[in-house]
């Protein structure tokens, strides 16, 4: 017999077929959209629950992205930090700070 795999169209001509499905799966390719990526990082204190919040408000905070940007500010009554936002997604490394102010020493 012969064994025949393709991601196309295909066409066999034999005396018998035996149709058994694909060999192996395929995965849709997810599509993102054209909005710039943004996102806020929350501090809250251990302990933090929907029912007990302790949000970190008035905390200072830098973020670092990979692309060399530097962000510092100071959490909002929420604990979130400004909307951080570029054309492109980057991993970000987040640091809280020890002082009330952005130019503390990391915690």
């Amino acid at each position: 017999g012969v064994e025949i795999g393709s991601q196309g169209k295909v066409t066999v001509h034999a005396s018998e077929h035996d149709w058994i499905g694909p060999k192996t799966d395929s995965a849709a390719i997810p599509s993102f959209g054209r909005d710039p990526a943004a996102q806020q990082v929350t501090f809250h204190y251990p302990g933090h629950s929907e029912q007990s919040p302790r949000a970190a408000a008035d905390h200072s905070y830098e973020i670092k992205l990979e692309d060399g940007s530097l962000v510092k500010g100071m959490t909002n009554a929420d604990g979130l930090t400004e909307r951080v936002e570029r054309e492109m997604m980057h991993q970000a490394q987040v640091s809280a700070l020890r002082s009330g102010t952005p130019k503390g020493g990391a915690q």
